[in-house]
Order: C-alpha cells, then sequence, then structure tokens
C-alpha cells in the first residue's frame, strides 16, 4: 500500500519575536536549538472492530534558528497519513524594534481593541510608535486568502474572498490615565472568487457574499485618587453583507452621515452596530472591587477580530479580598444580563450570574480550595403568541470543594488530595420534571513518596453519579500504582492497576486497566519513553442490550524518543 506523506512547516506563534535593535552587537551570529520527538503507537484489539491504526508514527520537530538575536521558529510534523493544505501553511512575521520604534512584517497578530483589531492573523506589514506619551500604530494586509470549496469533489473547507485591511490606532497617555482612538477598514475583492463555483442552498441563495467593513472605536482609563480608575470604550461597526448589492438605501431615512459613503459601499445589506464596555473599580493591595458594564448589539461584528458573545447586556459587580496575611484569598462577581437587545425574538431571556472562589492556606501542609456559582435564566415573551410550555426559567448551581494535606518528612512525604463537585438545573418550567439534571463528582487520592529510595505508592476512589428524569447512572472505581527511580533518577518505572465500575439502571459494566510507564534519561539531550495498556471490558447481557460495548480487550502501546539540541 503506497505510503503518505506530509510535512508541515510552520512559524510557532506565526511570528519571528520582537528584538531589540539596540542589543544586535551583544547577541551571537548564529545559533540554532529546538527538539524533536519520534513517537511509534501499536494497537490491537478482540472482540471488537478496531478503535485505531494497528501501527502508526509520528515525527515532530520544533527547531528555532537564531541569527543575531531574531528568533526564527518553526514546527513539522510527518506521519503515514495523507495530509493536504489549503491556506499557506509557511508563515513568518517579524517585528524588530528600536528604542520607541517597532516594524511588523509578515504574519502578524496584532491588537489594537478589543473592538477593532484584536489579534486576527495579518499578512502585511506595519508599525507601532511610542515616543514619549504617544502610542501610534499602523497595519495594512491580508486578512483572508481567496478559497473556493470544490463541491464535486466533497470539500468542505469554507468559501472565502481575498481580504485586506487597513487598521491603525493614536492614543496618549501613561498606563494609569490614557485615551485611544483605533479603527479597522476592510474590504473582499469581490473579483477574487468565481461566483459560478461556489455554488447556492437549498434556497438557490449563495451562502457566502463579498462584504466590507468598517469600525471605530473610541476609549481610555482615567486614574483617580491612587486607588480609583475608570475605563470604558465604545465602538460602531457598520458592516456592508454584500457589497455587490444593487438594493439602495434611503440616506435620510437611515442617518446616514454625508462623509460615510466616500469611505465605504453603503447599500441596503448595510447594518450599523455597537459595542460598548465600562469599569469603574477601587484597587488596592489586599481588597478592591469592580463594577463592570458590557454591550454587544446582535449583529456586532468586526474584521479585525475572530469571535465576539453577542446580543448580551450585563452589569456585574466584582470583589476580592486578602485576608490574614495572605492565606485567605476570594474574589466573586455578581450581576444580571439580558439577550434580545433588538427585540427581534420572542422572548427576552435575564440571567443572574454569580460566582464565589476561595482559597484557604491554613498552613504550610494544609489548604482549601472552593468555588461556587449560580446562574438564574427566566424568559419574558413580547410576542403574543408563546407557548407557555417553551417558557425558560431554570436556576443552574455548582458547588466544588478541594482541600489537601501534605506531611512532609526527612524519609517520606504524604500527599493527601480530596475534590468534590456538585451540579445541579432545575427547571421551573411546566416541563420541569424532564429537564432537570443533578451530577456528582468526587475523588480522592494519596501516595506515599520514599525519598532515599525513590519509591512511591498511590491509592485513588472515584465515584460519579448523573441523574435525570430519563436515567440515572453512576460509576465507582478504585486505582493503585507504584513507581520506583533508578540510576540515578535517569530511569522511572511505573505500574497503575484500575478497575471501574459502571451502572446505567440495571446493566452493569466493569472496566479492567492494567499499565506499565517508564522514562529514561540517557543524556541531557537524549531519552526514552515507554507506555503500555491492557484493557478487559466486560459488559453484561442488560449493558448489550442497551448498546453498551460488549465484552472486549484491548492492547495500547506508544515508544518515543526525544532529542533536544
Amino acid at each position: 500500500m503506497k505510503r503518505y506523506l506530509s510535512v508541515l512547516l510552520s512559524c510557532l506563534g506565526y511570528s519571528l519575536l520582537a528584538q531589540d535593535l539596540t542589543t544586535l552587537s551583544q547577541q551571537k551570529p548564529l545559533t540554532f536549538h529546538g527538539g524533536i520527538t519520534m513517537r511509534t503507537r501499536f494497537y490491537h484489539a478482540e472482540g471488537i472492530a478496531n478503535r485505531r491504526q494497528p501501527f502508526s508514527y509520528l515525527i515532530t520537530g520544533s527547531p528555532t534558528l537564531s541569527l543575531y538575536g531574531f528568533s526564527i521558529p518553526f514546527t513539522f510534523i510527518v506521519s503515514e497519513q495523507e495530509r493536504s493544505f489549503r491556506q499557506p501553511f509557511n508563515q513568518f512575521g517579524l517585528s524588530p524594534s528600536y528604542k520607541w520604534i517597532t516594524l511588523h512584517g509578515g504574519y502578524r497578530n496584532v491588537s489594537f481593541s478589543p473592538f477593532t483589531l484584536d489579534g486576527y492573523t495579518m499578512l502585511g506589514g506595519g508599525v507601532e510608535l511610542r515616543p514619549g506619551k504617544w502610542h501610534i500604530g499602523l497595519m495594512y494586509g491580508r486578512l483572508n486568502r481567496a478559497v473556493v470549496a470544490n463541491q464535486s469533489l466533497g470539500d468542505l473547507q469554507a468559501v472565502s474572498f481575498n481580504r485586506r485591511g487597513v487598521a491603525g490606532k493614536i492614543g496618549y497617555g501613561s498606563d494609569t490615565t490614557h485615551v485611544e482612538f483605533s479603527f479597522i477598514k476592510a474590504k473582499d475583492n469581490a473579483a477574487s472568487v468565481d461566483y459560478q463555483n461556489i455554488g447556492q442552498d437549498t434556497l438557490g441563495v449563495v451562502p457566502v457574499t463579498p462584504a466590507e467593513n468598517l469600525v471605530m472605536s473610541l476609549g481610555g482609563r482615567v486614574g483617580l485618587l491612587k486607588y480609583f480608575f475608570v475605563e470604558a470604550e465604545g465602538a460602531v461597526s457598520i458592516y456592508t453583507k454584500n457589497i455587490r448589492s444593487s438594493m439602495a438605501i434611503d440616506s435620510t431615512v437611515a442617518h446616514i452621515p454625508a462623509w460615510l459613503p466616500a469611505l465605504m459601499t453603503i447599500n441596503a445589506s448595510t447594518e450599523n452596530n455597537k459595542a460598548l464596555r465600562g469599569v469603574i473599580g477601587y484597587r488596592q493591595k489586599k481588597y478592591g472591587f469592580s463594577l463592570q458594564y458590557r454591550h454587544i448589539d446582535p449583529n456586532y461584528q468586526s474584521m479585525g477580530a475572530y469571535f465576539f458573545q453577542k446580543d448580551l447586556e450585563n452589569i456585574t459587580l466584582n470583589p476580592m479580598a486578602l485576608l490574614w496575611q495572605g492565606k485567605i484569598r476570594f474574589n466573586g462577581s455578581l450581576g444580571i444580563q439580558r439577550d434580545n437587545l433588538s427585540g427581534q425574538k420572542q422572548a427576552t431571556a435575564r440571567r443572574v450570574i454569580g460566582s464565589l472562589n476561595a482559597s484557604l492556606a491554613l498552613s504550610s501542609q494544609f489548604g482549601i480550595e472552593m468555588a461556587y456559582s449560580n446562574f438564574a435564566t427566566s424568559q419574558t415573551p413580547i410576542a403574543v403568541k408563546f407557548n407557555d410550555s417553551l417558557r425558560v426559567a431554570q436556576t443552574t448551581q455548582n458547588f466544588s470543594f478541594t482541600p489537601h494535606y501534605f506531611i512532609l518528612g526527612a524519609s517520606r512525604n504524604h500527599v493527601f488530595t480530596l475534590s468534590v463537585n456538585y451540579m445541579t438545573l432545575n427547571d421551573l418550567s411546566l416541563l420541569s420534571q424532564q429537564r432537570n439534571v443533578h451530577s456528582t463528582n468526587a475523588f480522592f487520592n494519596y501516595q506515599i513518596t520514599f525519598q532515599a529510595t525513590g519509591f512511591n505508592l498511590s491509592a485513588g476512589l472515584s465515584y460519579a453519579r448523573l441523574q435525570t428524569a430519563m436515567l440515572t447512572s453512576s460509576n465507582q472505581g478504585l486505582t493503585l500504582g507504584v513507581g520506583k527511580s533508578l540510576l540515578h533518577s535517569k530511569l522511572t518505572l511505573r505500574l497503575n492497576s484500575s478497575i471501574l465500575q459502571n451502572l446505567q439502571g440495571t446493566a452493569q459494566t466493569m472496566l479492567y486497566t492494567n499499565g506499565l510507564s517508564g522514562s529514561y534519561r540517557a543524556t541531557k539531550r537524549h531519552s526514552l519513553n515507554l507506555t503500555v495498556n491492557y484493557i478487559q471490558n466486560q459488559g453484561s447481557a442488560e449493558s448489550q442490550q442497551a448498546g453498551g460495548y460488549p465484552t472486549f480487550t484491548e492492547v495500547r502501546g506508544d515508544v518515543g524518543y526525544n532529542f533536544t539540541f
């Protein structure tokens, strides 16, 4: 059988790390470092069909070339599986800096504002300047390349036009008090994709159209009386979904500024949406609080950002404190949230959102982590015909409790860890009995380590239960392990054995797992590792009738070699 080989070379983080040119004379002319990992996996199953390939291999590497301090990181992957790439997979970038000047070139992930340009990968160039209290930035380049899916070949890759954009910012001030304006203007090249190759949906509508976007943002921060601060930012996004549309819009009715059509295409597909955020806070070393507000319109989007959680408005109070010389820490949040900001949905969902996290370090040996959250949601119908059985009114609560205890001695160490998590969803609507969910998860671990010999023993108990109106399932398990370090800790061996019982109604399944793992570091640069697991599943007749796995066995193995240079 023909073996396919593919190599992926990509720049780690899409970039060369920024380098200060003032230290250029102190840098080495050329260095090369990184690591290479080679892994082989083997697999065998009896009683069921194979759930993975019987044999596979994978070679990965992350070498980094440095020229006078400029880091050029790469990654590559070699495997027996066929791979294909539509988008370019060689992505390089450079951001050299000299004093208050930074230049950008190649593939960059620059952020000017969370509402305008926020880390979107751009192929192009730009500059950032910070003379004194000024901070100025400008970027120009390609945001998307043209891609057309071949429907006849079953190509599921998303269609995109060649998209280019320019983004900028200008601000003045310090980290505590400043004001800043930013923008991004981007447009698809309608001629970069042939419409006949895009295809249509079941209604005969072309799913992707060339678009254009202009986003402007103004924000700032003010520090008051040493400990108080105020932050605010507002943005407007003007988005034309189809620049080819011939349907005009009445500028007098839509209140379009006279200068806007000169900057971008305006037609019937143009939308105007806004985003707002604000914070009023007080912060000292040991305690503080903030009142936060956020508003994102339902259709707000920016071609310079990947994702927005849209159609929401919330206001939250967020306290924090450090007590008892920092041994007790807590932070929390309490607020309200709603959607349907445009009033286009049949109902408006309102939520009470609250959470509390606490950490207690009662001593150097004993500590507790606790977390609690409560989210209550209700719907208010705004349409006349609204089925009460579909109205949502529910409360979700989550509580976790995780204490730990260490006993550190001259010859041996003991570690005790307990974790309990409880989640409940109570639905108060007419269909509440069908929607209620209760979930409990708990585990306890203990480990003892003998320092002189490198010998350690571990034991663990686990329990999980899920209860709904339709079913109740639970599982409980026991895990035992033993480990040993040899050859001055160069060789580490470990044996693990576990048993897990799963119950779903009267159906029972037993899962036994036995594993051996080991690692050997021959030198500082060379190391080997091995993992082998034998898995046995015993399913009852009731379990198999309910669609569960039958009785089967599996052997899984992994052998790896690591080389660093």
